[in-house]
């Protein structure tokens, strides 16, 4: 349990990604904090556009397809709920002074300012490139709580937009129905220098040695297209994970798990310490 949090500081959320877990994590944020009556900021970064395919499992309308994602759903809620919400999706946030920026005020740092705000980062990003970002944020600043949301994609056959399901094969159809299910939100917190919880490339070390993960700005239009899919009860599932978290922070004042395992298909979310990480993943991947 980690005590100290107090309630009167100003959350200052940077949330990266505002697409199928992201934009149904702004929705609970936005609710949250219009709730909780105290001051804040909350942006929202990600260049991505709205497209047609879209609109079956993200927030979103038809007369919105063409318009960049976070700019929607920030004047959304920030209408709704009467925040202080803004986006910024000028281009994808690929270097720790980029994401600096995104949480500086009018006299410097939320950073640096521990006993005004509470400086928090959300990640729903689907790449390996960004989290080694964001670690590498995490390790050079010194207040942060960072809140991470990974879910696993559908496994699909590589011709999958192009080739109807009907086609495939028995065992790609039971690859497919069988997986997509899980994931897990790791909770980080830095405060004054001092690692109080690891975040989540501590947790999960194939993060930093992914070699593979590319910025997303690299990607063509056709290879964003071809990545693979997420179920929309996953994705649910995940916000959850992230709001439950942060209303504990926010309400309470505390963080009391580091990691929360999830399970779409099962129904299942459990909230863990650290040092029993293992032996719940052994027992989940049974």
């Amino acid at each position: 349990m980690i005590n100290g949090f107090y309630s009167h500081l100003r959350p200052f959320i940077v949330q990266i990604g505002t697409g199928g877990t992201g934009g149904y994590i702004v929705q609970h944020v936005a609710q949250m904090l219009g709730s909780l009556g105290r001051e804040h900021v909350y942006v929202l970064a990600d260049p991505d556009q709205i497209e047609k395919k879209n609109l079956k499992n993200q927030l979103f309308l038809e007369e919105e397809i063409g318009l960049p994602k976070a700019e929607v759903l920030a004047e959304r809620y920030s209408q709704s709920f009467g925040l202080n919400l803004w986006s910024n999706t000028e281009r994808y946030i690929e270097s720790v002074e980029e994401l600096m920026e995104l949480f500086k005020v009018d006299y410097g740092s939320a950073l640096h300012s521990p006993h005004y705000y509470l400086p928090i980062l959300i990640s729903a990003v689907d790449n390996n490139f960004s989290r080694q970002l964001f670690h590498d944020f995490y390790q050079s600043v010194p207040n942060l709580i960072y809140i991470d949301s990974g879910n696993e994609s559908v496994e699909v056959p590589a011709d999958w937009l192009t080739r109807p399901m009907n086609e495939w094969t028995v065992e790609e159809k039971e690859t497919y129905a069988n997986s997509g299910y899980s994931g897990q939100v790791v909770v980080g917190v830095k405060r004054d220098n001092k690692v109080l919880q690891e975040p989540v490339a501590d947790m999960f070390p194939d993060i930093l040695t992914d070699t593979d993960s590319v910025a997303p700005s690299a990607l063509s239009c056709s290879q964003l297209s071809a990545s693979e899919p997420q179920r929309i009860i996953t994705n649910k599932f995940a916000s959850l994970a992230v709001v439950n978290a942060l209303q504990e922070i926010l309400y309470e004042g505390t963080i009391s798990h580091q990691i929360t395992y999830f399970h779409a298909r099962r129904g299942y979310m459990r909230s863990i310490e650290r040092q029993e990480k293992d032996e719940l993943l052994e027992e989940l991947l049974k």
